[in-house]
């Protein structure tokens, strides 16, 4: 004989199964990526002119009035 589920319990069953659900497919991924050999590719920064200023933006923080 079954019990009647109450909202809790089915609102927390739909929680499981949904992040169940999540696990299956990024193992899923994670997987495919390990057999496929996939590597990540390393971005990186554009070299900077040499005549550009430093590394950032100048901020002026509201020093000395002239």
């Amino acid at each position: 004989m079954l019990l009647p589920s109450t909202p809790h319990t089915e609102t927390l069953f739909r929680i499981y199964l949904g992040l169940l659900a999540i696990a299956v497919v990024l193992g899923g991924v994670l997987a495919n990526r390990h057999v496929t050999g996939v590597t990540a590719e390393i971005v990186v920064a554009a070299p900077r002119a040499p005549a550009a200023r430093g590394p950032g933006p100048a901020i002026h923080w509201g020093g000395q009035k002239r």
